[in-house]
């Protein structure tokens, strides 16, 4: 479901940056990109503006205290949240973490492509605008809804890690957030760059397996994601 919501938030970026094809192999073509620098300056400051926003809801998010911790109820939870809570795994956390970060590679893995390099600034700037959109939404949504992560119930697990920062932004999933974007913006250009060489391949698999990752991440409920 947030995966969905990523790809109508960046819908608007790639519709004006991209052109159209008529299916036909173009292997001199021209950039199959609409660019214009003097519009895209505005929509990635009003981007910079929303992601500017979000990280400062982040920090000015307060831990959350022991006497709110221990007033979590688990049944306050839906039933089919309530299994999240025991998931707490640190090593499948630092596993999610790094195939999150992986992600940010993306752009450099287009590189590969020789006409995808003759258009390097064009593609690095529609991910960068991607990813302040994307990390602009997420944050400010996680500052503003201050839920609890599915561990903080969790009793085993001490109450230092229970009473951090990060244990009140659940909401939504950046993990899940983040990679759908990048992938989705990938296997936008890849379709793109595709189209212009004449192949019909598209990397739907890959983008599909890196979300279901995310999704498998033990810090979130269904409803996060």
């Amino acid at each position: 479901m947030r995966s969905g919501l990523c790809l109508l938030l960046a819908f608007p970026l790639f519709h004006h940056s991209f052109a159209q094809y008529d299916g036909a192999p173009q292997h001199d073509r021209d950039s199959p990109y609409r660019f214009n620098w003097k519009s895209e300056l505005v929509s990635a400051s009003g981007a910079g503006l929303l992601c500017a926003g979000g990280i400062f809801a982040h920090f000015q998010t307060r831990p959350i205290t022991a006497a709110q911790v221990n007033a979590l109820d688990p049944y306050d939870q839906p039933a089919f949240d309530r299994p999240a809570i025991y998931n707490w795994n640190p090593n499948i956390a630092t596993a999610s973490d790094a195939l999150m970060y992986a992600t940010f590679a993306l752009p450099a893995f287009m590189m590969i492509d020789r006409n995808a390099r003759k258009d390097f600034l064009v593609i690095g700037f529609i991910y960068a605008e991607v990813a302040m959109l994307t990390v602009g939404v997420t944050e400010l949504t996680k500052g503003l809804v201050h839920r609890p992560r599915p561990y903080v119930y969790n009793t085993s697990i001490d109450m230092e890690t229970r009473r951090s920062r990060d244990g009140r932004l659940s909401f939504f999933s950046g993990h899940t957030s983040t990679t759908a974007a990048l992938c989705f913006a990938t296997a936008r250009i890849f379709s793109y760059e595709a189209k212009a060489q004449g192949n019909r391949w598209w990397p739907r698999p890959c983008t599909r397996q890196l979300c279901r990752s995310e999704n498998a991440c033990p810090p979130h409920t269904a409803t996060d994601r």
